[in-house]
């Protein structure tokens, strides 16, 4: 974890900002279920991480159900105290590497800051005119 090695030796150096990049449409999409990971199976024991009732929603905007979602794990994820941290949370190094959120919606790119907490009034969004040649 670079953030550990920042915080055990203060000179070591660590990247700025860690980014996902999220493809969610923001608008109905076909079915998509062989490729649809969290609705299988799996562990030991074949539990579900989200039940297969849930598709329908999936596929009517996978944007609008994944994102709350993705983010609040994620602000929950910075909030969790670490003991490799001495009990700091990770919200409290986002100066040192911030985590980023940019989803890609089809018309839009929005940045989602850790700083920010990931709140959505914090967000950033801009217009994608894409141009086939």
């Amino acid at each position: 974890m670079a953030i550990k090695k920042k915080y055990v030796d203060s000179k070591q150096t660590i990247p700025r900002c860690f980014v996902w990049l999220l493809i969610l449409p923001d608008e109905k999409v076909d079915d998509y279920t062989a490729n649809l990971w969290d609705i299988r199976k799996c562990g030991q024991t074949q539990d579900h991480i989200l039940h297969p009732s849930l598709k329908g929603l999936i596929f009517e905007n996978p944007y609008r159900f994944y994102d709350h979602l993705i983010k609040t794990s994620a602000r929950m994820f910075l909030e969790a105290t670490r003991d490799e941290l001495d009990g700091k949370c990770l919200k409290d190094f986002q100066n040192d590497c911030e985590l980023v959120f940019l989803t890609c919606t089809g018309d839009r790119l929005i940045m989602s800051r850790g700083k920010n907490q990931f709140s959505p009034e914090k967000e950033k969004s801009v217009a994608i005119n894409w141009k086939v040649n």
